[in-house]
């Protein structure tokens, strides 16, 4: 099994072809190597599942999530990038903000 094939595997729901390309990439991880557990393969699962969540028509292709799946999700993809010590994007603060009311 490819690392490609192993993620496909690990994410629960469909996502493009390109996402799952990306996302290894950005991870310095080989699609087409024999898969090993790595931090860069669950790294790019949690990536993947950020893509499923923030993409704008969840409910295509016939699937879709709901808000009891989407917390699940992020809490899912945000042990992850604890367990990495990445910056878990659902935490993202909106700062140097102004009032301009």
């Amino acid at each position: 099994m490819t690392n490609l094939e192993a993620l496909r595997g690990k994410v629960p729901y469909p996502v493009e072809e390109q996402v799952y390309m990306v996302a290894l990439a950005e991870r310095n991880v080989v699609a087409g190597d024999d898969f090993m557990p790595s931090k860069g393969i669950e790294l790019a699962k949690a990536d993947c599942i950020v893509s499923v969540l923030i993409s704008p028509n969840i409910s295509e292709g016939g699937y879709s999530i709901s808000k009891t799946e989407a917390a699940t999700l992020r809490k899912i993809a945000g042990s992850i990038y604890s367990r990495y010590g990445e910056k878990n994007p659902f935490n993202a603060t909106i700062s140097n903000a102004t009032n301009r009311w």
